[in-house]
């Protein structure tokens, strides 16, 4: 099995950018510049040739509602706040859709097996969305690479570990129990354990779990079912001399994330 190895980013900005193909110390490695700057020394992306597939995909959503504006989670029952969650500021000054950054990609959360890493995540305002560019590897799982570019896999989901969570329904005793250390999934409310991503008639609201304090730290291709989040989905394979449309897909490691995203006053 191939060693994965997530190289440093710096490129910023400046119009979308092309993946290539050039030599380093005798070995094939594929790179990433700017598409309008012939001339520019690109940065790698991979140590062997041909040995990743890079696709953008969207990962999940914060502030996830109905069709009559009522908060709801996903699929299973899981809500994130956009910019109390998503975009919030941990411990270590990285905001949590960072975490994501430099983790695993499986396939169905399957741990056992990865077969690659995503090399860059960032937000995106408008759909709020968390969107990434993830690495496929094409020898590890050649067939589901080829799936994903004949496009019969687009579903993705991604894994997170959360640091505490609260029931949505007010009044519950898990409402206001969220930064309880010692409350564990044997402490659930009758919601959370039977009526979680269901709609609660009595209250006119939606059942769900809000997680707090996540930490980032997988995505993966769904081949069996359908992801927890339906509009988690690949955008487009990112191929050799392909423009990548996104001015911030590979971001500065020298270039504050506040300043990059515009996330004043979070």
């Amino acid at each position: 099995m191939p060693m994965f190895r997530t190289c440093s980013l710096q490129i910023v900005g400046g119009g979308p950018l092309v993946q290539y193909t050039t030599k380093r110390n005798g070995m094939h490695v594929q790179m990433l510049r700017h598409a309008n700057k012939d001339n520019e020394e690109g940065i790698e992306i991979c140590g062997v040739e041909n040995e990743f597939v890079y696709h953008h995909v969207t990962g999940l959503h914060g502030d996830q509602k109905d069709t009559k504006g009522r908060l709801r989670g996903n699929h299973n029952g899981d809500f994130m706040w956009w910019r109390r969650t998503l975009l919030a500021k941990r411990g270590d000054r990285l905001h949590a859709y960072e975490t994501w950054r430099g983790g695993d990609v499986f396939e169905n959360h399957d741990e056992e097996a990865p077969f690659g890493y995503i090399p860059d995540v960032w937000p995106d305002f408008q759909r709020k969305s968390i969107d990434m560019l993830m690495a496929t590897s094409r020898s590890v799982n050649p067939k589901l690479v080829e799936a994903i570019e004949k496009g019969r896999i687009k579903d993705v989901s991604m894994g997170a570990i959360v640091g505490h969570s609260y029931c949505s329904i007010q009044g519950c005793f898990r409402h206001a129990q969220y930064k309880n250390p010692n409350i564990t999934e044997d402490d659930y409310c009758e919601h959370l354990r039977h009526l979680k991503g269901q709609f609660l008639a009595e209250v006119q609201a939606w059942v769900y779990e809000d997680n707090r304090d996540i930490f980032g730290v997988e995505v993966s291709w769904i081949t069996q079912g359908v992801g927890a989040d339906p509009d988690a989905k690949l955008h487009h394979v990112v191929h050799a001399q392909e423009q990548l449309d996104s001015t911030h897909v590979v971001r500065s490691m020298n270039t504050s994330v506040v300043d990059l995203y515009g996330l004043k006053g979070n």
